[in-house]
């Protein structure tokens, strides 16, 4: 299990992503672990963190979303 806080600095690390902000702790359900925003293509972009998650997977995630 990654962390939430790992994959902020990890994702801050790039220059692909910032304004890497951690929105809720909330859990949806029991492998939620938060919610980021992150900035990407000048675009803010929400995505859900969970247990297994690592930087790719979220990274990943963020990427799909982005509108091109």
């Amino acid at each position: 299990m990654n962390g939430i806080s790992k994959i902020i600095i990890d994702l801050s690390k790039t220059t692909m992503f910032s304004g890497i902000e951690s929105l809720d702790f909330k859990s949806k359900s029991k492998d939620h672990i938060g919610e980021l925003l992150v900035t990407f293509n000048n675009q803010k972009i929400n995505v859900d963190v969970f247990n297994n998650d690592d930087y790719e997977s979220v990274a990943k995630r963020i990427i799909n979303k982005a509108k091109f």
